[in-house]
């Protein structure tokens, strides 16, 4: 699969926006006296195709002074810093990105699989995609993905024309159902390795690499005319997923004891 080679000019300004965030990381863990374990970027760009003008969308995990967990109030769980309208920032306490994982919400997931980090504590990321895994359940994955392409494929059927953008999240969404069905396993957040992981037929493989070149030199207001035979390969998959899932059944969860080995360890 082929993908536009970045400019200069793109790769300078993206260089400074991504130290803009890292800046902006250390100033919120001296403001709100935390510790953030991980950062990483979500959406598009973490996906792998972004506009010429996509926003940057920050996710973090952070824990606070080990003294926080003991009291009995209930507090806020997240921080969410939207200052600009080219980026958002947001973070989810260690607690609560764990209760995620435990109801394999595989938003924490698409986090750890990012191929652009901002922040890293050492060990962190692969000893959590190891715990991710074990409480990994394909049919809530699949009804999450499934979710997600049936609300943005109604827009696109509903209009003669619609956005790009929308044509790829349908896309990706039903890509990673399509891969959790024959590897019963976590999809990777990669559009590039989710698309190659399929066996589309190669006229349709050539019209998607023109559309993921056509996004990245446009902005994400682009529309399309209706795409007959993407939308043909959303009904298709669609439908196998709704097949399969006539017949996938949960998991039994884990017990939670590792989840809380690993709070226990980083909250320290």
């Amino acid at each position: 699969m082929m993908y536009l080679m970045e400019s200069e000019g793109v790769k300078i300004m993206r260089d400074n926006m991504y130290q803009k965030i890292q800046k902006i990381l250390k100033e919120i863990e001296e403001k709100k006296d935390i510790i953030i374990l991980y950062a990483a970027e979500a959406g598009t760009r973490g996906w792998g195709f972004p506009s010429k003008d996509s926003d940057y969308h920050c996710r973090f995990i952070y824990v606070r002074p080990q003294e926080f967990y003991l009291a009995i109030n209930e507090v806020k769980d997240y921080i969410e810093i939207s200052v600009d309208p080219v980026y958002d920032i947001e973070g989810w306490d260690l607690k609560k990105a764990l209760k995620s994982i435990q109801k394999f919400n595989p938003e924490v997931s698409e986090w750890l699989q990012s191929p652009i980090i901002y922040m890293e504590k050492e060990g962190f990321k692969e000893t959590l995609l190891n715990v991710n895994l074990k409480y990994f359940d394909e049919k809530v994955a699949l009804q999450h993905y499934r979710s997600i392409a049936v609300n943005k494929f109604e827009d696109i059927k509903n209009h003669d024309e619609e956005r790009l953008k929308r044509y790829f999240y349908v896309l990706r969404s039903l890509l990673a159902a399509d891969y959790i069905m024959k590897n019963h396993s976590i999809p990777p957040m990669s559009f590039k390795a989710l698309y190659e992981s399929t066996s589309m037929q190669q006229d349709l493989c050539n019209e998607i690499e023109k559309l993921i070149q056509t996004k990245a030199a446009n902005n994400d207001w682009l529309k399309i005319s209706t795409h007959t035979a993407l939308v043909n390969c959303f009904q298709e998959l669609l439908a196998k997923c709704d097949n399969y899932l006539l017949t996938a059944h949960k998991v039994q969860r884990p017990e939670d004891g590792e989840l809380n080995r690993f709070f226990r360890e980083w909250i320290r």
